[in-house]
């Protein structure tokens, strides 16, 4: 096991030892935000037939050399017609936007330079037309045998449009990795219970659960344990039979903290214990057979932080996303904040921009209990451990928070 080691050294340890994914499918509308299990290969050509992009006049090119072409009007196309019979040689058919191009036709003029004559039935164009002009050919978005969709995506309304045009009812998804949630503390009691001296309400549970939900996993089950071995024993176990557990409080070597030895009992493989970072020191992570484990620090604050640095990269790694880690933006820092070099820094910061400048400060006050600058923030400001201080007017790495 590894002990107080960097962050980007746990990092690369937690991304490391993750499962593979797991394949599933699910129905095209409980797809947004799914991700995408294998590539999609477009089955068909999208468009499938060549059609006009214009309300106008389908024409050969050639029929129309130059303004003042006079052509007879031998029909009308709409859009959704299946009965379009060829284009007849030196005339033009009215047609819609989307409306299939008839053959022998290879340009649409706009009814914007044509002059309709209805009495004589025939139109005259004011501009030449050019081969192509205003024709979409078919499969020119999605050609037949083209990727159009990678795996590893997270599926958006665009990708939801794409899917349903080529007709794909059930989509290829990963499946959402079950992550078990175990709270641990004698101090804690439930959001709706009044407070009592010496109790704090159990936010930890539900912001946990909050952020399993964003990061695309799937609650499991949600365990509380009082400060004792036993307790703790058995909400472990109980919890076991998720992909993921991620425990919050326990982790230090307080009197009561007994999560790491039990964990060790069970026959944890731990690979690192402490981290040097601020907040969240006293991180454990391992593998119970094949499941990850997190042992989260107790503090509000610092359970956030360790999820958002550890626990969301290994959720998009388990999913099998493109993206597994945060893009980080430049941005500069607005005011000073005090810093202790030899610990990698998190900081709770709020962000805008100052002539094209992103810019950043402290969402508010800092510490690994206070929560409300953390709802304040639009996101983390990262200051690498090699930093002896961090001035007003330094360049920084900012992780925006979803």
């Amino acid at each position: 096991m590894k002990t107080f080691i960097s962050f980007p050294e746990a990092r690369d340890i937690v991304l490391d030892h993750l499962p593979g994914p797991h394949e599933d499918h699910i129905a095209l509308d409980m797809a947004l935000g799914k991700t995408l299990g294998r590539p999609i290969v477009a089955a068909e050509n999208i468009p499938p037939f060549d059609n006009s992009a214009m309300d106008g006049f389908a024409v050969r090119a050639q029929d129309v050399p130059a303004p003042g072409t006079c052509l007879p009007l031998a029909g009308e196309i709409s859009a959704g017609c299946s009965d379009t019979p060829p284009l007849t040689p030196g005339a033009c058919v009215r047609i819609m936007t989307g409306a299939p191009l008839p053959d022998g036709a290879n340009a649409v003029l706009p009814i914007e330079v044509a002059e309709a004559h209805p009495t004589e039935n025939s139109v005259t164009f004011l501009k030449a037309a050019i081969p192509g002009n205003h024709v979409r050919p078919a499969g020119q978005d999605m050609p037949r045998g083209h990727t159009v969709l990678e795996a590893g995506k997270v599926l958006g309304s665009a990708d939801i449009a794409v899917l349903a045009s080529l007709g794909q009812v059930q989509v290829p998804i990963t499946r959402p990795p079950g992550v078990s949630i175990v709270t641990t503390g004698n101090e804690l009691i439930e959001p709706s219970e009044p407070l009592r001296p010496g109790k704090i309400r159990n936010a930890n549970g539900l912001a946990l659960a909050a952020q399993i939900a964003t990061a695309g996993g799937q609650l499991y089950g949600q365990f509380h344990a009082p400060d004792t071995r036993e307790a703790v024993r058995n909400a472990l176990e109980a919890a076991r039979g998720g992909n993921m557990l991620v425990i919050s409080g326990g982790v230090s070597v307080g009197e009561y903290d007994f999560v790491k030895d039990v964990l060790e009992d069970m026959g944890l493989s731990m690979l690192f214990w402490r981290v040097r970072q601020r907040p969240g020191k006293p991180l454990v992570f391992g593998l119970l057979g094949d499941i990850p484990v997190f042992g989260l620090p107790g503090n509000p604050v610092s359970s956030a932080v360790c999820f958002e640095a550890y626990v969301r990269p290994a959720l998009a790694g388990m999913l099998g996303r493109q993206n597994v880690l945060p893009r980080l933006e430049s941005a500069v820092l607005d005011k000073h904040i005090p810093k202790k070099r030899g610990l990698h820094h998190f900081v709770p910061g709020q962000a805008w921009w100052v002539d094209r400048t992103l810019t950043v400060a402290p969402a508010g006050p800092q510490g690994s209990h206070i929560v409300s600058s953390l709802a304040r923030a639009d996101g983390l400001i990262h200051l690498p451990e090699l930093l002896e201080e961090a001035p007003a007017g330094m360049s920084v790495s900012f992780e925006r928070l979803r």
